[in-house]
């Protein structure tokens, strides 16, 4: 997640203005789908969330591979907790408004 201040820098490197941004902490899916540890390894959650569907083939393994790690070492409820208590500080989703200059 790109702090807001390095974002705006970027928008102007690549010629535009940074307008506003609005930040939602409504989630996109139940909430109870989306803190499911086993959620990664569904296909219809990975739809669901840019993480996952950002990913290349190679990436998207790469990564199931690590969570499930995460989930045999007992470290991912942690990593979910941490998640959330970033997202009630930024919310689920910022919508960012810019022009062209």
């Amino acid at each position: 997640m790109t702090p807001l201040p390095v974002f705006e820098a970027q928008l102007e490197t690549a010629g535009l203005s940074f307008i506003n941004s609005e930040a939602s902490d409504e989630l996109l899916i139940p909430e109870e789908v989306y803190w499911d540890a086993n959620g990664p390894f569904d296909e219809n959650y990975r739809k669901s969330d840019s993480t996952w569907t950002l990913a290349s083939e190679e990436e998207l393994q790469a990564g199931l591979k690590w969570w499930k790690r995460m989930i045999e070492n007992g470290q991912a409820e942690k990593i979910l907790n941490d998640c959330k208590t970033v997202r009630n500080v930024i919310g689920q989703t910022t919508s960012i408004t810019s022009q062209k200059n």
